[in-house]
């Protein structure tokens, strides 16, 4: 049986429908790789390319392997870029590849299409500039997250990222601030605060970072150690 189907894959290679019976036989078999080429080839038949891909995406997905699958979400969304199912499929797929570029080129094919860009939006893709180390751009889609959203933390905590990276601490601490005043639960952007004004040399200001920080998270032994090395400096500097 197996012998026959691929004598006549040989021999109707120029018959997609069956191409594509038999790379879904394959795939039924767990010949993955097998299926895979085929569903490949499939693409490039205009008749089948929606359907091929679909296949090509499912195959990958299912097995977790989501960086394959990124092709062929790629396709489906400017086959039909109306479905915005496919669109949130190739951007989960990309998160979790963790392939920051392949991320940037969905956001940006969003953006040509002008699609809606939300503040969640601006801000993963300014996450995804972010692990670049493209920190100017990323703290422009920051500052548009918070333009669409000023009541979001995470807008401002990412742009004091951004800033803090870039060496603008007085800016930096200034957005961590206004990320506080929105979420003053969060031990994280204490800290971060607190290292901000240790770059400055306000270190009293510093000092109380640091230890809302521990009040927040007592476990938060680099806290602990940047207090000490705080207090140290307020001695040093009082001396």
């Amino acid at each position: 049986m197996t012998e026959h189907l691929r004598y006549l894959a040989q021999h109707h290679s120029h018959n997609p429908t069956f191409l594509l019976l038999y790379a879904d036989w394959l795939r039924n078999k767990g010949r993955l790789e097998e299926a895979s080429q085929f569903f490949e080839q499939l693409t490039q038949s205009h008749a089948h390319a929606e359907l091929a891909n679909r296949a090509l995406a499912e195959l990958w997905w299912n097995q977790g392997h989501y960086a394959r699958a990124l092709p062929a979400l790629k396709r489906l969304c400017e086959l039909l870029p109306e479905d915005e199912s496919l669109w949130h499929r190739w951007v989960y797929a990309c998160e979790q590849a963790n392939t920051p570029e392949a991320l940037i080129e969905a956001f940006e094919w969003r953006a040509r299409q002008r699609k809606p860009l939300s503040s969640g939006i601006h801000i993963n893709w300014g996450r995804a500039l972010w692990q670049l180390r493209d920190y100017e751009n990323a703290l422009a889609h920051f500052a548009a997250a918070i333009d669409l959203n000023p009541h979001d933390p995470n807008a401002f905590l990412n742009a004091g990222d951004a800033l803090y990276q870039l060496g603008a601490y007085s800016e930096a601490a200034d957005a961590y601030s206004a990320g506080i005043e929105r979420d003053p639960y969060n031990p994280q952007a204490w800290f971060t605060l607190g290292n901000c004004y240790f770059r400055m040399g306000v270190y009293d200001a510093a000092a109380i970072a640091y230890q809302q920080t521990l009040q927040l998270d007592p476990k938060h032994a680099q806290a602990q150690h940047n207090l000490e090395l705080t207090r140290e400096r307020i001695r040093i500097t009082a001396a």
